[in-house]
């Protein structure tokens, strides 16, 4: 950094979660830091020359910003008093070179030949992951939760942190052969690469999916010959057949349906699904289905098995008993949404009959724009709040169909000395939100909310009631504090 023909100069060592570095200066500056990374920033004590502060730094683009922030009189960050830095990454040669030991660089290489972007999922984890140049960020999914994780590319193995409400964990990666192996905690997770076509060169089927046909527009589809009633659900925005010796009921609490047989064994359950591609089913089917009484994980490929619908065979255990079942996936080409139908048995009596059953069902399915639906908004309206890790949410539902969000996020710590003693702490806080109108897609189990901001902006969020008053917001859960006010 220059300023007024004089140079700052910052250099940082990370090791884990843990940095430690120091910032010097043609005007004689010679500071040591020492913090933590926490989400997207990393936070911790600048002190030197009888002097400490507190810092907060961030990449933004190509450049690091670097808050400095006195302390008040009780020790905790005055953020009204505050200066802010910004460095560019030296490229050799200079100061940073010197103390990191880096050589030049070399003008024929192409930086880190192993690329971790992408989205993976296997052995019921999912990761989805951006890569610019050797930094790596995005989410992992886990059991219905989403966690924020950021690491560092060093030739073919990468290494960083994820975030939970339980704290930070280290977790490392790297490749054999086509699976990515993503250790933690001593337990190694086989991850497989979805999406994309392994071969660049390839020509690249058509997406029928990015279609934006008008709503009069009729798809076609796969039918069975023979005549049967057709059922039709309005939140979804599609219908459908009962395969042939089925019979579908609707449940009254859920409004989901389900099928049972005077001749086949077993029963076909459908379930609402908010994805929006083939790539974000394949992800779902690789974390299985587990509950308390549940645990039914897929023992063949996905595959394609209509139009709009991808399928596997699934084993383990359901509702504790021994089990198989095909169960196949259906995308509406309306957006995001559609149902997964579960076509289950014990394991002795299970059979190439209910995989037919399942893929006759989903190439039954037509597809209409879905109806928004005002009484399942009347029923999520209210007052709803979030807690995880070290961040607040707050959402308020209003009836009128107007919305309000708010989030807050604090994080601190404290510092300590070589021999354990208490040298200081830091804390810092940021917060955000927005407002506008909102509405509801889907039944009292799972649906989209789409949310318009003031600006404009839209934004679409999957729900899934989880239980008494709470339900899950894209993997966030929020409980139901009371009615919505809206003054």
């Amino acid at each position: 950094m220059s300023s007024n023909n004089a140079k700052l100069y910052l250099y940082i060592k990370q090791s884990g979660i843990n940095i430690s570095g120091g910032l010097t200066g043609t005007t004689g500056a010679d500071f040591k830091l020492t913090g933590k990374v926490e989400g997207e920033a990393a936070v911790g004590k600048c002190y030197g020359n009888n002097i400490a502060v507190f810092f907060n730094m961030y990449f933004e683009d190509s450049s690091l910003y670097v808050q400095l922030i006195e302390p008040k009189a009780d020790g905790t960050p005055d953020w009204s008093k505050v200066r802010e830095l910004v460095f560019v990454k030296s490229g050799g040669g200079g100061v940073v070179s010197q103390r990191q030991g880096q050589s030049s660089a070399n003008p024929l290489s192409k930086g880190n030949s192993t690329n971790f972007g992408g989205n993976f999922a296997g052995d019921g984890l999912k990761v989805s992951l951006s890569q610019s140049g050797s930094i790596i960020k995005g989410t992992l999914m886990f059991n219905g939760s989403n966690f924020k994780i950021k690491g560092k590319v060093s030739g073919n193995k990468a290494a960083g942190v994820f975030s939970t409400g339980n704290g930070n964990f280290n977790f490392t990666a790297g490749f054999k052969g086509n699976t990515l192996l993503f250790e933690t905690g001593g337990t190694v997770y086989r991850l497989k690469r979805i999406g994309g076509s392994s071969n660049p060169l390839a020509r690249r089927k058509a997406n029928h999916l990015a279609k934006k046909p008008s709503e009069n527009s009729k798809y076609p589809q796969k039918t069975t010959s023979r005549k049967g009633k057709r059922i039709t659900v309005d939140s979804l925005g599609l219908s459908f057949v009962p395969p042939k010796g089925w019979i579908a009921k609707q449940d009254p609490k859920t409004g989901n349906y389900y099928m049972g047989s005077n001749s086949i064994p077993g029963y076909i359950l459908m379930l609402p699904h908010n994805y929006a591609t083939f790539d974000q089913l394949v992800a779902a089917a690789a974390e299985g289905f587990v509950d308390q009484s549940t645990n039914m994980h897929a023992s063949s490929d996905i595959e394609k098995v209509g139009e709009y619908a991808v399928g596997g065979e699934f084993s383990g255990t359901f509702q504790n008993v021994p089990a198989r079942a095909y169960v196949v996936g259906v995308v509406s080409p309306n957006g995001s949404g559609g149902f997964m139908a579960m076509c289950v048995t014990t394991t002795q009596k299970y059979s190439n009959t209910h995989k037919k059953s399942a893929i006759e069902l989903a190439n039954s399915v037509r597809f209409f724009q879905a109806k928004v639906n005002s009484g399942l908004m009347n029923w999520l309206a209210g007052e709803y709040y979030s807690y995880v890790g070290s961040t607040e949410r707050k959402l308020m539902l209003c009836p009128n169909g107007r919305y309000s969000y708010y989030s807050e996020s604090s994080y601190g710590g404290g510092f300590s000395d070589q021999y354990g003693n208490s040298t200081g702490s830091w804390g810092a806080a940021d917060n955000g939100g927005s407002s506008g109108s909102w509405k509801a897609v889907g039944n009292k189990s799972r649906g989209t909310l789409i949310f318009t901001t003031n600006k404009g902006e839209v934004d679409e969020r999957g729900f899934q009631v989880v239980g008494k008053g709470v339900i899950l917001i894209d993997g966030t859960k929020f409980a139901y504090k009371g009615r919505a006010n809206c003054n």
